[in-house]
């Protein structure tokens, strides 16, 4: 029997720079998806200094409820 997980993906424009594979039978909420966030921005921090450190950075994402949530974009609203 098959086995769903959810894939969470972030690139730029040339690239993969973050991915993680949520366990079997864990649901994206806003607390995942916020940890995930700044899991994302240490790989940032890291990888891509100047694009850390600029401003203009586009963050697409589409209108699912952890995407929505005042923790989320909470969140957001930080990273600037």
């Amino acid at each position: 029997m098959a086995r769903k997980v959810l894939l969470s993906i972030c690139w730029d424009w040339k690239d993969i720079i973050y991915w993680e594979l949520l366990p079997h039978g864990q649901t994206l909420n806003s607390d995942i998806y916020c940890q995930q966030l700044d899991r994302l921005k240490l790989v940032i921090d890291q990888k891509w200094p100047e694009l850390a450190n600029r401003r203009g950075i586009v963050l697409h994402q589409d209108n699912a409820r952890p995407h929505t949530s005042v923790v989320t974009r909470q969140k957001l609203w930080e990273f600037g």
